[in-house]
This record gives C-alpha cells, structure tokens and sequence, in this order.
C-alpha cells in the first residue's frame, strides 16, 4: 500500500509548489544555458549549415515527488512557525 506523504494540498499550497518548481527549473536552465548554446553553435559550424537549418534547444528537467515533499513541507512549516 503506497501512502502519499503530503496529503490533500489546498490551493495556496498548490500554487507555492507551482511557483517553487519553476524557480527551481529556471535555475536549472540559466546555470547551463550557455554552455548548452555554446555546444550546440560549435556542432552546427562543423557542418555547412543552410539559412534555414532549424536550431533545437531541448531540455529534459527531472524532479523526484520527494521534491514536491520537501517544498510542501517546508511550506506547512513556515505556516506553522
């Protein structure tokens, strides 16, 4: 039996979770935006690119639902203190 350890979240709580990830996953991504840029310009200049070669940028960001327990939790902590 799987219990979830966060319970019912209420909509504030919710939207703080919300706001809490994309914070996280913007730091993410600005910490290595520019060397992801930098590796991918280089690997284009190696070929002979056209004027319109398509430039992708993908990111896989992964988080754990241990994340969402530890932002809840310490949401429910600072309410309570």
């Amino acid at each position: 039996m799987v219990i979830n350890p966060i319970g019912e979240l209420s909509e504030q709580e919710f939207n703080a979770v919300v706001k809490e990830m994309t914070e996280r996953i913007k730091d993410i991504v600005y910490m290595n935006l520019e060397q992801r840029v930098r590796e991918i310009l280089q690997e284009i200049l190696k070929k002979n690119p056209h004027t319109d070669d398509i430039i992708s940028f993908t990111w896989e960001i992964r988080f754990v639902f241990n994340d969402v327990v530890q932002i809840v939790g310490r949401i429910r902590r600072c309410q309570d203190g």
